[in-house]
């Protein structure tokens, strides 16, 4: 009875202790008043079977009874199988009674009466349900006392030998679980792993149960003709030891059950006397069932104990639920299974391949990976997500690295492109030779070449090539033409426009006729010719190459090298464009120069003649009108007529003098330019219409008739512009200059006008202004505004060499 309340109380406290962490848990985590409840409700569930315990009757019981005594392992095999058999297919709760009859010591008849008396006394108020004899003697004492000892309960016979089973009484309420020791199967595996033995020793005690398995063994094997069995029965234990110690090699024991010897002396267990057996023995030791398991029998077709237990139990659950075994099969007989320790394996150095097919092998040594497999897989994923993780960042650097490699190859061609281009097109027609070399510096440095050398033609018609660029590091013979009949095929091969690669000089040397022609394009281990076009028309190529016989990369074949020779052509082709338009310039200021120098000398020529002949004749002829007037006395009207005749010859004559001097100032001639510029401002202020304030620095001694003109009629037209335009009666001049440089400065504080709308007007003094000052080299700066007064900058070379 105490009992089965403990195993109770063990399951309503489990079951309570494990809804209290689980509900707690969820308590603390959610720290709300609705699961506080739900916490309550759980606590009442769990002592829900503790409740209806006390409603019911009491548990059923059972009795195992033991045939040997309590102490033996074997036993508790027995009981723990009886146990999970009965748990599994029972739900109720069990009470378990357990009996241990020790035949080896109850050998009398007397004293076994008296202990079946005491059973029927122990459980008089408390009969058992189901009662489980375990082993033949305590079935066989059993069935005969049945009757008067638990009339109305089942009984289910644990491990019994097929014989005993079969004469058993098994009815309804009876069931059996039978076993047979396998002799012959455990001496075939016993022989195959050591097919040299020749004898075999059978050890076992002299209790009732060991002559009775030392008879099953002489049955079993009663030919002794192929290998020798000795039987050791009763022998005491230092006895087998010694005997064991002194075997030879090819012997083989088995063992099988020890409770006393022959002198009646009783074993502390059968195990016990098995280690000894082992640990001394010089010989392997095999056995009949796994309760010898662990304790030196190298293994065995065995009978498993607990699983006759558990078979058992199975049929102890189906009586206390009251069914009708006999109907479902009350009895059946447990197989043997070939069992073995790994341990006497190593030890005996028995291969475990060579072992039979199912073998169950016990008491293995635990691998590293048996044992630490969950960390080990746990380490091992983890290592290979990292390395997985490195992999793919190791793939994404390498990937970012050529997309970085290649953004920078593009950033660097780029940049190089952008610097080629500012150099090139920025002024194509300033430092030709430099800027060309620097854009091929930069070019081959990209490329990684060594040479460059350009050609060009000088028309279309020409009949040679002029080498414009070559580097100077580069140890080549000069020649600066290149006729095209030298070069015939590799110019007919340039005129498809297309670049192309010679990988050896012996290449080149195919398409070029003379050695002078090789040397002029250069001795290079590779040549890459990048054809110069304008508007599809061939006009030179550029020479790019290396000093060693190593081939070009194949990148230089992309379209990055035709890019440069556009960049080149189109730096040519304007440079080209910017001479013809400096040349045409040079000589459209050149032809007005000489217009303005034919205009200055024709009016010097007129001024000269009007004033040397004209002026002369009109003065003579004044002279000889004063005569006749001084010789006629009689008339006052001829005299009148006279008088007038002489004033309008005069008047006439000082005209003629004033245009002379317009059309070329003698002043300058004689005075040089400071004079001639104030004598222009005091003839406007005798005239009354203009007051110039003339400042002045002095000027050169030798300055250049052609300057000092330049400035006068400067000086003249922007005066005469003041008087017509600026409406003020004040203007000022300033003439200053250094040692390169004269300034001239004209400015009023009158009207003044838009630059721009009188510059692109029918208007010429401002043109003819632009056009000597150009002529000269000089340059013109006209500020002025309406309402803001007008200042004309005039600024002129010294010397003809800066113009």
């Amino acid at each position: 009875m105490r009992m089965g309340v403990d195993c109770l109380s063990q399951v309503v406290v489990s079951r309570l202790v494990d809804s209290f962490v689980a509900s707690l848990h969820f308590v603390c985590t959610r720290k709300s008043l609705t699961f506080c409840l739900l916490f309550v409700l759980t606590i009442g569930w769990a002592a829900t079977p503790l409740l209806a315990s006390q409603d019911t009757t009491d548990p059923k019981r059972v009795l195992i009874l033991f045939t040997f005594r309590r102490n033996l392992p074997i036993n508790a095999l027995w009981e723990r199988g009886i146990r999970t058999g009965i748990d599994r297919e029972f739900p109720s709760v069990v009470a378990y009674d357990c009996e241990f009859i020790d035949f080896d010591r109850l050998k009398s008849p007397v004293y076994r009466e008296q202990w079946l008396s005491l059973l029927r006394v122990k459980y008089a108020e408390n009969p058992p349900d189901v009662v489980i004899p375990v082993h033949d003697l305590a079935a066989t004492y059993f069935a005969n006392s049945q009757p008067n000892l638990f009339p109305n309960a089942g009984v289910v016979y644990c491990s019994i030998t097929e014989g005993t089973l079969t004469r058993l009484p098994l009815d309804r309420r009876g069931a059996g679980v039978g076993y047979q020791l396998d002799f012959q199967a455990t001496m075939a595996v016993a022989r195959q792993m050591f097919p040299k033995a020749n004898q075999v020793v059978v050890v076992s005690g002299s209790g009732e149960m060991d002559l009775e398995l030392v008879r099953a063994c002489q049955e079993q094997f009663p030919d002794q003709n192929a290998i020798r069995f000795d039987y050791w029965t009763g022998l005491p234990i230092n006895e087998i030891c010694t005997r064991a110690a002194q075997l030879n090699s090819e012997s083989i024991i088995l063992f099988l059950a020890y409770e006393c010897d022959r002198d009646g002396k009783i074993a502390v267990s059968t195990r016990d006397v098995l280690q000894s057996l082992s640990q001394s023995a010089n010989a392997p030791v095999f056995g009949l069932y796994d309760s010898l398991m662990g304790a030196g029998v190298v293994g065995g077709v065995m009978a498993k104990v607990e699983e006759q237990g558990v078979k058992a139990g199975i049929m102890a659950a189906r009586l206390l639920e009251g069914e009708d075994v006999q109907e479902t099969g009350n009895w059946s007989v447990e197989v043997n299974n070939p069992m073995f320790d790994w341990r006497e394996l190593e030890r005996w150095g028995i291969d475990p391949k060579h072992l039979p097919e199912a073998s169950e092998i016990y008491f293995r040594t635990p691998s590293i990976w048996s044992i630490y497999w969950p960390y080990i897989t746990l380490v091992g994923a983890a290592i290979g997500i990292q390395l997985f993780l490195i992999a793919a960042l190791l793939i994404n650097r390498r990937n970012r690295m050529r997309a970085q490699n290649k953004l920078n190859e593009t950033l660097n061609f780029q940049t190089t492109v952008s610097k080629v281009s500012a150099e090139l097109l920025q002024d194509g027609s300033a430092r030709l030779q430099f800027k060309l070399d620097e854009a091929l510096e930069n070019i081959t440095s990209y490329f990684g070449l060594r040479y460059w050398r350009v050609f060009k033609s000088d028309g279309p018609h020409s009949d040679f090539l002029t080498l414009v660029s070559c580097d100077p590091h580069a140890k080549i013979t000069d020649q600066p033409k290149l006729l095209l009949k030298d070069i015939q095929g590799l110019w007919n091969q340039i005129q498809t426009s297309e670049m192309f690669i010679v990988r050896f000089q012996e290449d080149l040397r195919e398409v070029i006729e003379g050695d002078e022609a090789l040397n002029s394009l250069g001795r290079f281990g590779s040549t890459i010719i990048v054809p110069l076009a304008e508007h599809r028309i061939v006009f030179g190529f550029i020479v790019l190459g290396r000093d060693d016989d190593c081939k070009i990369q194949p990148e230089l074949l992309s379209d990055r090298v035709q890019i440069f020779g556009n960049l080149i052509s189109q730096f040519l082709s304007r440079a080209r464009a910017n001479q013809v338009i400096a040349e045409s310039r040079y000589k459209a200021r050149r032809l007005a120069g000489k217009l303005l120098t034919a205009q200055e000398d024709e009016r010097k020529r007129i001024s000269r003649e009007i004033h040397d002949d004209i002026c002369q004749r009109l003065v003579a002829a004044g002279i000889q009108v004063g005569t006749i007037e001084r010789e006629i006395t009689g008339s006052n009207t001829a005299l009148n007529s006279l008088k007038g005749l002489k004033e309008s010859l005069n008047s006439l004559s000082a005209d003629v003098q004033g245009i002379s001097r317009k059309l070329h100032p003698a002043i300058l001639d004689e005075l040089g330019l400071i004079d001639a510029i104030r004598s222009e401002c005091n003839r406007f202020a005798e005239r009354g219409m203009l007051q110039v304030d003339f400042r002045f620095q002095p000027v050169p001694e030798n300055l250049d008739k052609g300057i000092a003109l330049c400035l006068y009629r400067i000086t003249q037209e922007s005066l005469w512009n003041v008087v017509k335009h600026a409406g003020v009666d004040r203007a000022s001049i300033r003439l200053f200059g250094d040692v390169e440089f004269l300034y001239l400065e004209v400015s009023d504080q009158g009207r003044g006008f838009d630059p721009n709308i009188v510059q692109s007007g029918n208007g010429i003094g401002l043109m003819s202004f632009h056009e000597r000052v150009r002529y000269l080299g000089g340059k013109v700066e006209i500020n002025s505004a309406l309402g803001h007064g007008t200042k004309i900058l005039v600024t002129l070379p010294i010397d003809k060499e800066h113009s």
